[in-house]
């Protein structure tokens, strides 16, 4: 039997739509499951967690701390991921070298110790920039009220502190399924003597980066 050569493309392009359809609605159901697990995995998330990345960054006099969890253990994202929470005697972990990579469903932890940085002012405000792909997590009560959800890209700025007095900046969430490079966090500061409804968002020429920090969802 012979067919035309307008019957056999026709053929051919129906074949396409359905091969790409297919791919497509596996595509979707896969990305419906992965969806579903992570929010079973924020729905069940402890938030003492995020205080565990705080504590490893503290104990380690570091600057800033970007954690994941392995198994129930939070522990700093370094290649060898055995730099958890100390309870009893506090030792300097072997590797501090944070790798910045993760994989879609890891956890994703990150806190900054603003007395680590030079802030040229005595009273400032500080603002947090991030665009990575995160479904954020419950926080401690300390945080204020922070509803779980997905909200990335987002900027968020402090009420006016004071140089010298302890306050730091968290984040706190599972990593989707969106390969690339993003900014985990950009953290600005800006003159304290600006008023408390000054619009940082739309001026940022008025502030300070004091810290960056890239990652790779592969």
């Amino acid at each position: 039997m012979k067919f035309s050569k307008k019957f056999l493309a026709i053929l051919l392009v129906l074949i396409a739509v359905v091969g790409i359809t297919l791919y497509f609605e596996k595509r979707m159901i896969e990305e419906k499951r992965f969806m579903k697990k992570i929010e079973e995995k924020v729905a069940n998330f402890i938030p003492y967690i995020v205080n565990d990345c705080e504590i490893i960054m503290r104990q380690q006099n570091l600057s800033y701390a970007l954690c994941t969890r392995v198994g129930d253990k939070t522990v700093l994202k370094t290649k060898s991921l055995d730099c958890g929470v100390q309870i009893e005697k506090v030792r300097k972990c072997k590797d501090l070298r944070i790798v910045t990579n993760f994989k879609p469903g890891d956890y994703l932890g990150f806190q900054l110790d603003l007395t680590k940085f030079d802030i040229p002012f005595k009273e400032y405000y500080t603002c947090l920039y991030t665009d990575m792909p995160l479904y954020v997590t419950k926080y401690p009560p300390k945080y204020g009220e922070i509803t779980p959800g997905i909200y990335y890209p987002s900027f968020a700025c402090s009420p006016k502190f004071k140089k010298g007095d302890y306050h730091h900046w968290a984040l706190s969430g599972y990593v989707l399924n969106k390969k690339g490079e993003f900014v985990v966090a950009r953290v600005y500061v800006f003159d304290g003597n600006l008023p408390s409804d000054f619009d940082f968002k739309n001026n940022l020429d008025k502030g300070i980066i004091i810290f960056e920090l890239k990652g790779v969802v592969e």
